[in-house]
């Protein structure tokens, strides 16, 4: 307003050149207003980007570094830290002793009840163990239901093992909050200690791994420290298993048949028991069968026996022989299978069998999981006998 009246007068009394002098005042000074308003709004949305930046860049950092259920580091992180100790450890000749952590039959826990549940779990889980961790360790979740302790200034392995203990104990106490149903949980744990067992870190995990093989097998709830008797078994394992795909088509497997007598040993059943024949030698089923399990491959191991069963039973009946009940081991698997029941069904037909002449056995311990009661109950209306093996 004030430079609206002075261009007024000024126009009064004021020559051409003047009033060109006084509008390009004017005109510079509304240039600069405008540029100074642009530029502190540019400032501005520079401010909001930066803070966007760091945002993201915490955001991205907390996402390439820590598990996103738990909050716990994650293999990324733990794997860093794990190389610093290292590093640390060296030059003063100290231990870093590495547990990894697997709580036993969760996925039995997800498949009953859903991930949420799982997950809920999980959360409570990671919170009894980094109420156990010392301040010299450092915890992560690995994905799905493991975790890894690391533990720097070891003095010896028997604190290692009160430790191990005490992360058991902290997972078995008690309820747990904010779960909607209780369940007993167990873990095993895995320990390798640098540089006992291990000169780096990838030779490190790989031997805690081997010792929670060896804690799973030993019965799980356990923990197991780290021997070197423990990689030739995984090498064992690995080597049975890489076996195991062509044991068939070669014709490694046979069948004997172990004779059932009552108490005045009359003959009233007989159990096949499958044997395996590597390179002139045979294998013992203790070894082999988890092996088969873990593998998947029993499905189709179970089915050969099977068959082979109703070959051989059709064939001594054919000569005339009075052969009883003969009982043939089920898996877990194959309960879990789809189409079992047509599938052993269709076998005995085929060899004119009544599903009453076959004796499938199964485990206690199978038939605690309630997945596999269905199947069970199934191909008992089928005909087919059942009994309980390892009753105990």
């Amino acid at each position: 307003l004030t430079l609206a009246v002075q261009f007024l007068r000024l126009n009064e009394t004021a020559g051409l050149a003047q009033h060109v002098i006084f509008f390009c005042c004017v005109l510079a000074l509304l240039f600069t207003s405008l540029r100074q308003t642009l530029v502190v709004g540019l400032l501005e949305r520079l401010r909001e980007a930066e803070n966007a930046i760091l945002r993201n860049e915490a955001d991205m950092y907390q996402l390439a570094n820590f598990d996103a259920l738990t909050g716990l580091p994650n293999r990324r992180m733990f794997e860093d830290r794990l190389a610093q100790a290292l590093r640390e450890a060296e030059p003063r000749q100290g231990r870093v002793a590495v547990l990894i952590i697997d709580l036993d039959h969760f996925r039995q826990i997800n498949d009953s009840f859903g991930h949420q549940y799982g997950d809920v779990l999980l959360k409570e889980v990671g919170t009894r163990l980094q109420s156990c961790v010392p301040t010299h360790g450092s915890l992560a979740r690995l994905g799905g239901d493991e975790f890894m302790l690391m533990l720097e200034w070891v003095t010896s392995r028997t604190d290692v093992a009160a430790l191990s203990q005490s992360l058991l104990q902290a997972l078995s106490r008690g309820a747990w909050d904010d779960v909607p149903a209780r369940h007993f949980i167990s873990a095993s744990i895995g320990i390798s200690l640098y540089p006992d067992d291990a000169a780096d870190a990838v030779e490190l995990l790989r031997n805690a791994d081997a010792a929670l093989n060896e804690a799973k097998s030993a019965g799980r709830g356990a923990y197991r420290f780290y021997i070197e008797a423990y990689t030739e078994a995984t090498r064992r394992k690995l080597e049975l298993r890489n076996r195991l795909h062509t044991g068939l088509s070669r014709g490694e497997f046979h069948l004997v048949y172990q004779p059932q007598l009552d108490a005045q040993r009359r003959l009233v059943g007989l159990e096949a028991l499958l044997r395996w024949t590597l390179d002139g030698r045979p294998v013992s089923p203790s070894e082999f069968i988890p092996v088969a399990e873990d593998s998947g491959l029993i499905v189709a191991l179970g089915e050969w026996v099977f068959a082979e069963v109703c070959r051989q039973v059709a064939q001594w009946r054919a000569r005339g022989l009075n052969v009883p009940v003969v009982s043939v081991n089920v898996s877990a698997r194959q309960l879990l299978g789809q189409g079992l029941v047509n599938t052993f069904a269709g076998m005995s037909a085929s060899a004119g069998l009544q599903p009453a002449s076959l004796m499938l056995e199964v485990t206690e311990s199978q038939l605690l999981d309630e997945r596999m009661l269905p199947c069970a109950e199934a191909l008992h209306a089928a005909g087919f006998a059942l009994s309980m093996d390892d009753f105990g």
